[in-house]
């Protein structure tokens, strides 16, 4: 699915494709529950998704705060590891892409500041390690 979303759909229709490809990681669960060797194949698969996801969304023109909200949910719904390579992908983008690394950074910055119930904690770890991480990719 993955290889056909960033090959054959994303050049008939390059503005579903990353919309299809966000899809493609709701099937992790499912995925990596059903595979053995603690799923070292499946995460390659998603670490290439996640790739082809920024790809495909710069390609699409999709707004970059759009994009940057759907990735600060991916981040804290992440349960498998399927967006592990997520921020370094979007961080590889910048030089050709540094709208969506800069709206990100706003974005998750603006969601540390926010107050929040009592998961806010683990959530907050897992933002601020994102923010980290990209802002240590982006680092030339």
């Amino acid at each position: 699915m993955r290889g056909a979303i960033a090959s054959s759909v994303s050049l008939v229709l390059p503005e579903l494709a990353p919309d299809l490809m966000w899809q493609v990681f709701t099937l992790a669960g499912s995925i990596f529950e059903r595979t053995t060797d603690e799923g070292w194949e499946a995460s390659c698969v998603f670490d290439q998704a996640c790739s082809d996801l920024v790809s495909l969304t710069v390609a699409a023109k999709v707004e970059p705060a759009v994009f940057a909200r759907k990735v600060t949910a991916a981040i804290i719904a992440e349960q498998y590891g399927e967006y592990g390579v997520l921020i370094q992908a979007i961080a590889s983008a910048q030089p050709w892409a540094p709208a969506y690394a800069s709206e990100l950074k706003i974005v998750l910055q603006r969601q540390l500041n926010e107050p929040r119930g009592p998961t806010s904690n683990q959530n907050n770890l897992l933002l601020q390690r994102a923010l980290r991480d990209l802002e240590l990719a982006s680092v030339p």
